[in-house]
């Protein structure tokens, strides 16, 4: 690494972690016990990954989660795109209240069911 980059290195490390302070956020519990469903119940998406992909799977989906809790989409380049984040977000957050599903089968009959609402 350069001596020029490593000035920046700190700043950066310190806005990295700011941003990590702010996951114990909105929606942590309720994405922490979907992402346990999924794991436990959602094995097709999981299958054929070793263990170092299934983490990067699952830290995915954690992420998802989060932002589809906070429900912000200020970042989107137009109104399109807005309202397909909107929508996608929307479908997340259905899927996350299946998570609440006391067997398998009824939280796939969930997911399945967030699946065919049509979107708004």
């Amino acid at each position: 690494m350069k001596k020029s980059s490593v000035r920046y290195l700190g700043p950066l490390v310190a806005v990295a972690l700011g941003a990590l302070g702010g996951c114990s956020r909105k929606g942590q519990k309720e994405c922490d016990a979907y992402l346990a469903k999924d794991l436990e119940c959602g094995a097709e998406s999981y299958k054929g990954l070793d263990e170092a992909e299934r983490k990067q799977a699952a830290d995915l989906v954690r992420t998802f989660c989060l932002e589809a809790m906070a429900g912000d989409v200020r970042g989107a380049p137009n109104a399109e795109v807005e309202k397909m984040a909107n929508e996608m977000l929307a479908t997340l957050r259905g899927k996350v209240a299946c998570a609440s599903a006391a067997t398998c089968e009824a939280y796939r009959a969930c997911e399945q069911a967030v699946d065919a609402k049509p979107a708004r």
